[in-house]
């Protein structure tokens, strides 16, 4: 396993919340990123993308893409402007689409902005696979997979949705990495079986949790190796 330079080192220490990401790097090249930034004190932003590239390739255009995005919030945040997940994925497509260095590859992207002292959170989604949220009260698994098309080639704008994240309720950000996985058969791991994981798992820290996914990927690949890098973001809001 290659570590992985697009993945922030530890994750937001927020009171009430048990938030982890993790990332296995498959390849040499490997272009899963997450990043998050902080807007103001309780309110963050997390990222999640895919530069779809072969081997060094795919690092390469990662790089970049991860400089724009940088490039892009850091002057934002520190002149205290408000950018929402669906500016951003519009401004980054406008982006990808202007600079010819990147319009050789596949860019998918998610945006979660978390305000945790109102325990709410807004998202979009580019070309990404769902995000799975775990109503606690309910126990119910909800897709959440409202956003556009990938970056650049999106004809439309970018539509966002929010959500109230009450105690116990869990959010679930898997690469498709994940949920491709494939066995010696071909078959992929789907989307089902993270939310079935997921429904039975909830109970677990963040940090199991995201274990616990790598071990349902390996399981279900006989631990050869995989093609693509895992990546997974677990936000869980503790019991009161």
């Amino acid at each position: 396993m290659v570590q992985n330079p697009f993945v922030h080192s530890t994750p937001p220490q927020i009171s009430g919340y048990d938030i982890h990401f993790a990332t296995r790097q498959e390849e040499s090249g490997g272009g899963d990123i997450i990043d998050y930034f902080k807007f103001r004190p309780l309110y963050y932003a997390f990222v999640l993308a895919d530069v779809m590239g072969k081997e060094t390739k795919a690092k390469f255009f990662a790089y970049s893409f991860i400089g724009y995005l940088r490039g892009l919030l850091y002057p934002m945040i520190m002149d205290d402007q408000e950018i929402s997940p669906s500016m951003l994925i519009s401004r980054l497509s406008q982006l990808v689409d202007i600079d010819p260095f990147l319009q050789d590859v596949f860019i998918t992207i998610l945006s979660i902005q978390f305000d945790f002292e109102n325990h709410s959170f807004t998202y979009t989604n580019a070309g990404c696979m769902p995000t799975l949220f775990f109503d606690a009260g309910k126990e119910k698994i909800i897709e959440l997979n409202v956003g556009g098309g990938i970056p650049a080639f999106s004809f439309s704008d970018y539509e966002q949705d929010s959500m109230m994240c009450k105690p116990a309720d869990v959010l679930c950000v898997c690469s498709d990495g994940v949920t491709e996985a494939k066995d010696d058969q071909n078959n992929m791991l789907g989307l089902d079986a993270i939310k079935n994981f997921l429904a039975d798992n909830s109970h677990l820290s963040s940090i199991e949790m995201a274990e616990g996914l790598f071990r349902t990927v390996d399981t279900h690949t006989g631990n050869q190796q995989n093609h693509d890098d895992l990546s997974v973001l677990i936000v869980k809001r503790e019991k009161a």
